[in-house]
């Protein structure tokens, strides 16, 4: 009888060394794999991301190309603006509108409401008004709307 409970106990001695580290290995696999899942889980959460904020950074690339283009005209609109005001300034230098006032007040009087119904019809015609057929065809200086020319008066060239 002895004999057989040193065989129970070495037989159970011998499974339980076995068994140890069959349920370590075992464990550890299943470690593994939930280790190998959340990985995954957190590539694709990470794969997603990167696809945001590449298509974001794609947007951003468009919108500054944008930005360039819309400030590079408005550089170009402020440039002949600031020629506009050159040429106006121009037109007056060496005129002495005082004298000319007092001596033909008649004059400058129809010259001043030429010009301020001209600058009128530029803020119309700016605002949306459909030009005109004289002043579509309008080429020569005479015909021409002084004031505003390159708007008012497409087909005019200046020589």
């Amino acid at each position: 009888m002895l004999k057989l409970q040193i065989t129970a106990v070495v037989v159970v001695l011998i499974i339980t060394l076995l068994g140890l580290p069959a349920y370590y290995v075992v464990n550890k696999y299943t470690e593994q794999q939930a280790t190998i899942i959340a990985i995954t889980a957190d590539n694709a959460k990470l794969t997603r991301a990167l696809a945001s904020s590449e298509e974001a950074l794609a947007y951003l690339k468009a919108d500054m190309k944008l930005i360039a283009s819309v400030t590079e005209t408005l550089n170009a609109d402020f440039a002949k603006s600031r020629q506009l005001v050159i040429d106006l300034e121009n037109r007056f230098v060496g005129h002495d509108l005082n004298t000319l006032a007092i001596s033909d007040s008649k004059i400058i009087q129809d010259i001043v409401n030429k010009a301020t119904a001209d600058m009128f019809r530029c803020f119309e015609i700016a605002s949306g008004a459909a030009l005109t057929k004289k002043e579509i065809n309008a080429t020569k200086n005479s015909e021409i709307n002084n004031q505003c020319p390159s708007i008012a008066n497409p087909n005019y060239r200046a020589n």
